[in-house]
C-alpha cells in the first residue's frame, strides 16, 4: 500500500512539473513507469506495454509536457 501512495504521489508531482511546460525526458521516462506501476496494482487491470529505447544524451533534453497524454 505505501509503495502505491509513494508511485501515485510521484506521477503527480512529475505530472504538475511546477506550472512548467517542458520536462526532461528523463522525468518523462520515470512518469510514464509510474502510471505502468499504478495501472498493474490497480482494480482495472489495463496493461500497457512498451518499451523505451534512447540515446543517453538525449535524456536531460526537454520535451513539451503534452506529449505523452495526446497519446494516451
Amino acid at each position: 500500500m505505501v509503495d502505491m501512495i509513494t508511485a501515485l504521489s510521484s506521477f503527480l508531482r512529475i505530472g504538475l512539473n511546477n506550472g512548467k511546460r517542458f520536462i526532461s525526458i528523463r522525468e518523462e521516462i520515470r512518469h510514464r513507469k509510474l502510471f505502468k506501476k499504478i495501472q498493474k496494482n490497480s482494480d482495472m487491470k489495463i496493461f500497457l506495454e512498451y518499451s523505451i529505447n534512447i540515446e543517453d544524451n538525449l535524456y536531460d533534453k526537454r520535451i513539451f509536457e503534452t506529449f505523452y497524454y495526446n497519446r494516451l
